[in-house]
């Protein structure tokens, strides 16, 4: 399993953070989400053999949040 770590521009509220994490926990390969609306950071435990990087990038990215 890894951890993957992100700075993310786009909660906009407490509510939103807790809707990022259930869409990434119900995504085969992630076991794990943690989002922050205060801190803007989201953390992801991922098994790298079922879900890449990338893939992981990509979601992020299709709820609307830019990583910097």
């Amino acid at each position: 399993m890894k951890r993957l770590s992100f700075t993310v521009h786009g909660i906009t509220c407490s509510g939103c953070a807790v809707d990022i994490e259930t869409v990434l926990k119900n995504t085969d390969g992630i076991y794990g989400a943690e989002a922050s609306y205060s801190t803007g950071s989201l953390n992801v435990d991922y098994e790298h053999e079922e879900i890449s990087e990338s893939q992981v990038h990509d979601l992020i990215k299709k709820l609307g949040l830019k990583i910097s």
